[in-house]
């Protein structure tokens, strides 16, 4: 535990990211994160699993005979939010999404306002 100091942060937010590339990307399996995330909920702090290409992990790590869905939840299940992004993994021409608490999609919406999130990707 940190002292009561005003030079110390006070940690909120762990991000993940589970990446498939080709080059250099780690896929971190459904244990590591579950992991992470049992340390979060221990100090009440937030879990976000950044996932450019998150669906390419599922698929990588995907139990045969199990569904990409599956994997997907599975993977994710620890944490408080998951974003995708849709032109890296899928191939779309751009666009992203985030997943949580409709709470917790709703600030997001509001701070990516604040933020100028409605221009487009180029």
């Amino acid at each position: 535990s940190l002292p009561n100091d005003d030079h110390c942060c006070r940690t909120r937010l762990v991000a993940l990211e589970n990446t498939n590339a080709e080059r250099g990307g780690a896929i971190l399996d459904a244990d590591y994160t579950d992991s992470i995330a049992k340390l979060c909920r221990q100090r009440n702090i937030f879990l976000h699993i950044d996932g450019a290409r998150f669906l390419n992990a599922a698929a990588a790590l995907a139990v045969p005979g199990d569904s990409i869905k599956a994997s997907a939840r599975r993977l994710s299940a620890g944490a408080d939010t998951v974003s995708l992004c849709l032109s890296k993994g899928l191939g779309c021409p751009g666009g992203a999404v985030i997943v949580g608490s409709s709470e917790t999609v709703a600030e997001c919406r509001r701070l990516r306002k604040l933020v100028g999130g409605s221009t487009r990707q180029a």
